[in-house]
């Protein structure tokens, strides 16, 4: 589990470094966007499940 956790949080690292963020917003919603691709990706939603439920919970 904890390799899993590593290897996800390594792409955000490297991808985060690309972009210079110019307030704590905008790093947030940029953030929460990779993760939200990252789940479509792995196929972590179940059928019928939206985005919005898992984000704003």
């Amino acid at each position: 589990m904890n390799n899993m956790v590593e290897q996800d949080h390594r792409f955000i690292k490297k991808w985060v470094r690309l972009n210079a963020h110019q307030s704590f917003q905008t790093a947030t919603k940029t953030l929460m966007d990779i993760e939200t691709l990252h789940m479509i990706k792995k196929h972590r939603l179940s059928k019928g499940e939206s985005l919005y439920k898992i984000r704003y919970k």
